[in-house]
Parts: C-alpha cells; sequence; structure tokens
C-alpha cells in the first residue's frame, strides 16, 4: 500500500548511475541504406521504444556524483536496419552545441516487426547545461537519415497509464483495492497525485487528498461510507485516470 504524504519538489533529476555509462556501441557499423529513423527520450526498463513528437519535453539527468547528461533512443528500418549503426547525436541551444556523441551504437530487434531499436544514448553536457524551461533541438543523422525534435527542459515525465478497481462491485463499510499504474521518468522517482471522488456524494472516503507514488504498480485502499455509484480521481497536472466502484449494502 502507498503512503499518503507530500514531498517537495525537485529541479534536476537524480541519475541512474553516479558518473555517466559509457554508450552501447559497437565495432563494424552496417552500411546499409535506412528507410527511417526516429528518435525519442530515454528507454524505460520494459517498456518498448516511444518517439519524441517534433515539440515534445525532455528532462537532464543529474548522476550520483556530477555528470549532467539526457538520455535518447532510437528506431530504425531499413532492408535490413544493421545491427551496428553509425550515428551522430547532437543537443542545440540555439546555434550552441551542447552535447554531441559520435559513435557506432548496438541495435536490437525487440518486436520482431523489422525494426530495430537502441539502449539509452547519454548525451553528456561538458560545459553549460541546460535550464529547466530551455527550448533545444536535439538531432540524429545516420546512414542518410535524421531525426529532429524540439524540446522544452522539464523536470520529469511522469505519465499515468490506467486506474482499476479490483472489486468494482463492493459492500457499503468494506475497503476498495484500486490499483494505479504509471510510469517513472526518470525511474525510481516518486511523485505526488491528487484524489477526489465523483459520481453519488459520501460514497467513498478518501484517507487523504493526495498520494505519493514510488513505483509503477501502487495499490490504493478507500473506505466506502455510504450505497451508491462513485469514481476514485487520480490526477498528475492535466493527466487524470478514473475507477468506478458500485457500493451495496448486504
Amino acid at each position: 500500500m502507498i503512503a499518503f504524504l507530500a514531498l517537495p519538489e525537485l529541479g534536476l533529476t537524480c541519475g541512474p548511475a553516479a558518473s555517466p555509462p559509457p554508450p552501447d556501441d559497437c565495432g563494424s557499423p552496417g552500411d546499409e541504406p535506412l528507410s527511417s529513423l526516429a528518435i525519442g527520450p530515454e528507454r524505460l526498463v520494459d517498456q518498448p521504444f516511444l518517439p519524441w513528437s517534433a515539440s515534445d519535453t525532455a528532462y537532464v539527468t543529474q548522476g550520483a556524483q556530477g555528470g549532467n547528461m539526457l538520455g535518447i533512443s532510437l528506431s530504425l528500418a531499413g532492408q535490413p536496419p544493421p545491427a551496428c549503426l553509425a550515428q551522430r547525436s547532437e543537443v542545440r541551444r540555439g546555434d550552441e552545441l551542447l552535447a554531441a556523441e559520435d559513435v557506432p551504437i548496438n541495435t536490437y530487434d525487440e518486436g520482431g516487426d523489422g525494426q530495430r531499436t537502441t539502449h539509452t544514448l547519454w548525451l553528456i553536457f561538458d560545459g553549460a547545461v541546460p535550464n529547466l524551461g530551455d527550448e533545444l533541438d536535439v538531432t540524429t543523422e545516420a546512414d542518410g537519415e535524421s531525426a529532429t525534435s524540439h524540446v522544452q527542459v522539464v523536470a520529469n515525465r511522469h505519465r499515468l497509464v490506467s486506474l482499476t478497481a479490483t472489486e468494482p462491485n463492493q459492500y457499503v463499510g468494506h475497503k476498495v483495492h484500486f490499483t494505479l499504474t504509471s510510469l517513472h521518468a526518470p525511474e525510481g522517482e516518486g511523485f505526488e497525485v491528487e484524489l477526489s471522488s465523483a459520481g453519488d456524494p459520501g460514497v467513498l472516503q478518501l484517507p487523504a487528498t493526495t498520494a505519493t507514488i514510488f513505483s509503477a504498480s501502487e495499490e490504493l485502499m478507500v473506505d466506502t461510507a455510504a450505497t451508491g455509484t462513485a469514481e476514485l480521481v487520480v490526477r498528475l497536472g492535466d493527466q487524470e485516470v478514473r475507477a468506478t466502484v458500485n457500493v451495496v449494502t448486504y
């Protein structure tokens, strides 16, 4: 069960390593032409590649002992796409080059659909580090293809995925168990959500108006105090998920 408490907001996020991790490089890049190339944020564990849109958000990761960096990942297609990709990736703030990585990296057939994806490639800021709110252009060029996203630096990219009631039909006076599924970016970082109820008044008795979410799947336990149909509503900024429960008497 999660803890219902509030935490202060942070600026730059804690990174996954004490020092910048080495690239997932390879020694013999292929020369097969690409038919498509897409760029996205750092890969999350057990999550598929998710591309950035043309304008999107990104966050700067700060290692425990320094080393500010921005993580990207790539998706590519070809006939066939290379298992070792020669590429150059850059981060620019206007005309200012902030970070670059020019090294062949491994690609992986993860979906069996002819597409190949990469692990996270960390672009390390050796000098100036972007601030929250800065707008950056992230570009990758590889085998004649180019992909670019215009991103704004934010504190995180946490996402609410779903909310389900384990017992959508419950007796009055019992607890309802809700499962909240979410994505944590950066991974391992908790975040605070707002809780409220909708529907028939007095059905759900919330233990608090906020909760701090620590993992990708968390259990919320809410008391029922009256009969009727109500929803638990969980909000994170402009994101919202809901789950309905019908409470009856014996």
